[in-house]
């Protein structure tokens, strides 16, 4: 079976949801994500290694988390997770074609939405006023 694709979602801390990338291979029993910019990233840039996160160290318990970098190379995507490679291979162009435009989508869509400047609401009025 080949690894697949797919939309899904991360909340920040705020309990915001925001979208997300996947990619999971249910034979092998492995799954990561990542921003919509780096999965964009990975496509411009294919064979080119792409920082999805830096290493990091918790601020509420300590834990260390290894940097963790993807790379598309023909029909395959591998995620190196500290000294941890993850393979997931056999997507098709296709796929990669419409997850591409999906994820264009999001972020030309959630950069518009965010230049948009919303009239305050009466009671925002108020509050700035007292």
């Amino acid at each position: 079976m080949a690894a697949k694709l797919t939309v899904t979602a991360a909340n920040t801390k705020n309990d915001i949801a925001y979208p997300r990338v996947g990619v999971y291979d249910a034979e092998k029993k492995y799954k990561d994500s990542f921003s919509v910019d780096k999965f964009i990233a990975m496509v411009e840039d294919k064979e080119s290694l792409v920082i999805i996160t830096a290493a990091w160290t918790s601020k509420t318990d300590g834990s260390k988390h290894n940097e963790k970098t993807g790379k598309i190379s023909g029909n395959t995507v591998t995620i190196t997770d500290g000294p941890d490679t993850r393979t997931y291979a056999g997507i098709t162009d296709e796929s990669f074609n419409h997850f591409y435009a999906v994820a264009k989508a999001i972020k030309n869509g959630s950069d518009t939405f965010n230049s948009i400047k919303m009239k305050e609401s009466e009671k925002q009025q108020s509050d700035k006023a007292a």
